[in-house]
């Protein structure tokens, strides 16, 4: 995987990540993760979802990863206090929790978000570890849907955003 770090100036604190697109005509190939900001037709399409994150002035960025066959886009936060989470910087980092599946190559916008370089630099050296901390999440979800009514599934049922795409699991 090719990854190239954008700056404007020396002195810029911030980077942009740009990847060769891991898509064409709507279907997904590739396991290429890509910096990606979430489009106004994806939150059209899932304004109901109490789960799923929106910012009305800043949108989040998000990391795509292809696992399984099926594309997550995985935003970046801050504040995370809990264990789903793959952590960059003190409580910030990627949350598990708030991944959502890209059923439509329209519902991630063209735009290029950016993140602290630090941040970048942590993710780049940690792919790895990101992807498998997805997949541990994404299976121990699918775990909980077969086990509803088990009380230790509960708090993963409720706050995650995979419920609203139970049918892609």
């Amino acid at each position: 995987m090719t990854l190239l770090v954008e700056r404007k100036e020396l002195k810029q604190k911030k980077a942009q990540w740009i990847v060769p697109s891991a898509h064409a005509g709507g279907i997904f190939i590739g396991a290429d993760m890509q910096l990606k900001i979430l489009s106004e037709k994806f939150y059209a399409r899932y304004a109901h979802c109490n789960e799923i994150l929106k910012k009305e002035n800043r949108p989040y960025a998000c990391l795509t990863i292809e696992l399984g066959g099926l594309l997550f886009a995985v935003p970046f936060r801050h504040h995370i206090r809990h264990q789903y989470a793959f952590h960059t910087i003190g409580e910030a980092g990627l949350d598990y929790t708030k991944s959502v599946i890209i059923t439509d190559a329209l519902f991630l916008s063209d735009d290029k978000p950016s993140i602290e370089s630090r941040e970048f630099a942590v993710v780049k050296r940690e792919e790895g570890k990101i992807r498998y901390g997805l997949a541990k999440y994404v299976n121990q979800y699918r775990r909980a849907m077969r086990h509803r009514n088990n009380p230790r599934s509960e708090n993963i049922l409720r706050y995650s955003t995979l419920k609203y795409f139970e049918e892609y699991l």
